[in-house]
């Protein structure tokens, strides 16, 4: 199998797999958060993410230098996209828009290094 392939389907598991515990966590009423915030939070980030493994699998598969451009570009892209949106948020005063934008940096963060896991060990994997 191709490690774009490899990369896809471990990282939209993991993904899924916090995102669903994060809406979890809200139902069970432990993330104090609105519906709207909370919908606003994971469908931006699920977006982000989606549209960045559509990005960056292709290079898995090239040489490493792409690889690391591709990287560095998606996630400086990826990174002024959420700082947006939380100044969006702020400047909206949405319901709860501290704690919004906490989740979504939150979440961001956490989905990064995942992302970036993955990517090291997919691509040193030999396939």
């Amino acid at each position: 199998m191709k490690r774009s392939r490899i990369y896809s389907k471990q990282f939209f598991t993991a993904m899924l797999a916090v995102l669903t515990l994060y809406f979890l966590l809200e139902m069970m009423n432990v993330i104090p958060l609105h519906v709207e915030g909370l919908l606003l939070v994971l469908a931006s980030i699920f977006t982000l993410f989606a549209i960045g493994v559509l990005i960056i699998a292709g290079s898995l598969d090239r040489d490493a230098e792409q690889l690391a451009i591709k990287f560095l570009l998606l996630t400086t892209v990826q990174m002024l996209l959420v700082f947006g949106l939380v100044g969006f948020v702020v400047l909206t005063r949405m319901l709860d828009f501290r704690l919004v934008g906490f989740h979504l940096l939150g979440l961001f963060c956490t989905l990064l290094g995942i992302q970036s896991y993955l990517l090291i060990t997919v691509k040193n994997k030999s396939v």
